[in-house]
């Protein structure tokens, strides 16, 4: 029906999300934790193509998980993602990230694994990924499938995946801009970013929930909002059209989803 085309004709916010329907389930009344205590938190992946209504898809999940290290003052990330493609492909990743306790939650070393899957749920083998890299002065080694190479860093570092951690530590006020190189999905280098928060940028949701926004911009990443609540928890990440959405079900959509496509029953056009 052409009324389900209406484009949404203005940058992707909280609230225009609620407006759309895509917030009705957000996970709003979790507990509230010290930011140094384990956590594990599900985010649906969900994308836009432009229109209120038409064409949006639930696109993946993404599972980040923080156990504190007994043997030194960092931390562990525990990162499952899966990302929906065309005809049900599914990319799988899963990492872990052993952070410092800083203000970034720099990594120092970590280990990720991504697989893909074709459309009868099969492991696609030679399209595996496995890449371990650790930092040792101001060298990043890595090896990709048994292929070692090294890049040399002038600047801190970090990675999406772990500012969903670092943002819960930051402060709303008198917060300086952070400057610094990315890894994004640990793999793909990004120099050059920053690290700022929105004071000028706040918006109500659900009738009283106050969310505020750090946000990420540099070389070679679309802009991430990382929208936090009062306990400086981030309930919804913005990177233009996709948006991860705190969700208890995002497991069991996403699942439904793949389900859905290997049984026939929905198709990306």
């Amino acid at each position: 029906m052409m009324t389900d085309r209406i484009t949404v004709k203005v940058p992707l916010t909280p609230i225009v999300l609620e407006r759309m329907g895509q917030l009705s389930d957000l996970k709003v009344n979790s507990p509230n934790t010290e930011t140094t205590e384990n956590w594990k938190f599900n985010y649906l992946s969900w994308t836009c193509h432009g229109y209120e209504k038409f064409k949006n898809k639930d696109s993946g999940l993404l599972t980040i998980e923080r156990k504190n290290n007994s043997s030194d003052d960092g931390f562990d990330l525990i990162i499952h993602q899966k990302t929906v493609n065309t005809d049900g492909i599914v990319n799988v990743v899963d990492a872990i990230i052993s952070c410092n306790n800083d203000t970034l939650s720099t990594p120092l070393h970590w280990e990720m694994k991504s697989r893909f899957t074709d459309v009868h749920g099969k492991i696609r083998p030679e399209l595996t990924l496995i890449r371990k890299a650790y930092i040792e002065g101001d060298v990043i080694h890595f090896n990709s499938n048994k292929c070692k190479s090294t890049k040399k860093i002038k600047n801190r570092i970090s990675s999406d995946w772990c500012l969903f951690d670092a943002v819960q530590r930051l402060p709303f006020e008198n917060f300086p801009e952070i400057k610094f190189d990315t890894f994004e999905a640990l793999y793909r280098f990004k120099p050059n970013q920053t690290l700022r928060f929105r004071d000028d940028f706040k918006q109500t949701i659900k009738g009283n929930i106050e969310l505020k926004c750090f946000t990420q911009i540099g070389e070679g990443v679309l802009p991430y909002e990382f929208w936090v609540d009062e306990n400086h928890k981030p309930l919804i990440v913005i990177t233009f059209s996709r948006v991860y959405i705190l969700k208890d079900k995002a497991n069991q959509i996403i699942s439904k989803v793949i389900d859905d496509f290997r049984q026939g029953r929905i198709a990306y056009e």
